[in-house]
Order: structure tokens, then C-alpha cells, then sequence
């Protein structure tokens, strides 16, 4: 499921809408949580590269194990 998710356009458009909102939130907002040079979300994106991987890897292996070999 998750596999299939990041692999859609509305996932990058959810993942450019997060990081626009968190930057504009950061740099223009009264509560900035994560100053410049925004090192939390360095660390969120990393977190979620490593996950994503985790689940594409997950999924290919899933394909590979359900095709006919030749």
C-alpha cells in the first residue's frame, strides 16, 4: 500500500506542500520551532528517505517472488 502511494503524483505534490509549509512556517511564522538552516527537517526527510526505501525495496521483492520464471 505504501508502495504504491509514494509512487503517485499526489505524494510529491503532499511531500512539496509539507516542505513549503514548514519553510514558510519557519522563516515567516511567530512560533519558528525549526530556525535556519532547518536542521529537524534535514532530519525528518533523511528518517523518511530510509523508511521509503525500507518500503520500495519491500515491494520489489514482493514482484519479484509472484513473477513466472522463464
Amino acid at each position: 500500500m505504501v508502495g504504491w502511494f509514494v509512487g503517485t503524483i499526489h505524494f510529491v505534490i503532499l511531500q512539496l506542500l509539507l516542505v513549503a509549509a514548514w519553510t514558510v512556517w519557519n522563516v515567516y511564522g511567530s512560533a519558528r520551532f525549526d530556525p535556519y538552516p532547518f536542521n529537524f527537517l534535514t532530519l525528518v526527510v533523511s528518517l523518511e528517505a530510509i523508511f521509503l526505501s525500507i518500503f520500495v525495496l519491500m515491494s520489489q521483492n514482493r514482484a519479484a517472488r509472484h513473477q513466472i520464471p522463464v
